[in-house]
């Protein structure tokens, strides 16, 4: 597989606005999909929802990616040519708090109670955290809680990095898995001290940022437990 190539949101999540070309704004089912020199709208991938902007002035409702190409959806066509690309910023700092929980969160379960999660779902209401273990006492989801909230009052760093995949094994890096074909480089998100994990998503630069972390209720699922919980 080629060398990762990162989007303009994936080296600064807190770029709110970029000059961009745009290459082409094709029909499509449901309006037209259109593609940039590059772009700072996330699309949609690996549990983050997509981004939602403007490219000169026409709404972009959804961002996906396809193979090597990242489309724009909108209901109108784009003008090919210089345009303004602005992120709707409020959607993306939220997402921003809510996937930087969910790795703080996921991190404390393994280190505190060996409990893993399997998924995760960023909502726009609340978020939540698929675990696998069979119950989570009440206890539990108090002291995770608890051991959260002192993350964020220790404003720990979060930051991002390339790393080759040969060097994964000896750094301890968190994983669900990464496909055969991804040679890399492979970005990681660390929180310092805390976690060090491959993700491709926008995050938050300080655990302070998250603001609080809530844990909410759990459910019981097939799969083990989903724990709902917001941030911020």
């Amino acid at each position: 597989m080629p060398a990762m190539t990162l989007l303009t949101c994936q080296r600064d999540a807190y770029q709110r606005q970029l000059i961009a070309k745009v290459v082409a704004s094709e029909p499509i089912a449901d309006g037209f999909a259109t593609r940039l020199s590059e772009t700072i709208l996330y699309p949609e991938g690996g549990g983050q929802p997509a981004d939602h902007g403007t490219i000169a002035g026409v709404e972009v409702f959804d961002v996906q990616r396809r193979d090597d190409q990242v489309l724009h959806l909108s209901r109108e066509r784009v003008d090919v040519g210089q345009a303004e690309v602005i992120v709707d910023w409020s959607r993306r700092f939220d997402h921003m708090q809510q996937h930087t929980a969910q790795h703080l969160v996921t991190a404390l379960a393994i280190e505190h109670f060996g409990i893993e999660t399997t998924s995760f779902h960023l909502g726009t209401e609340r978020s939540d955290i698929e675990l696998d273990t069979d119950e989570l006492q009440p206890g539990q989801i108090a002291e995770l809680e608890a051991l959260a909230n002192a993350a964020i009052r220790d404003r720990r760093p979060v930051q991002t990095r390339l790393v080759k995949r040969a060097e994964l094994a000896s750094l301890g890096v968190r994983s669900r898995g990464l496909r055969d074909d991804i040679d890399g480089p492979i970005r990681l998100v660390e929180i310092e001290g805390i976690d060090l994990n491959t993700c491709g998503g926008t995050h938050v630069a300080s655990t302070a940022e998250l603001q609080a972390i809530k844990l909410l209720s759990t459910e019981k699922i097939r799969a083990g437990v989903r724990l709902h919980y917001i941030a911020g």
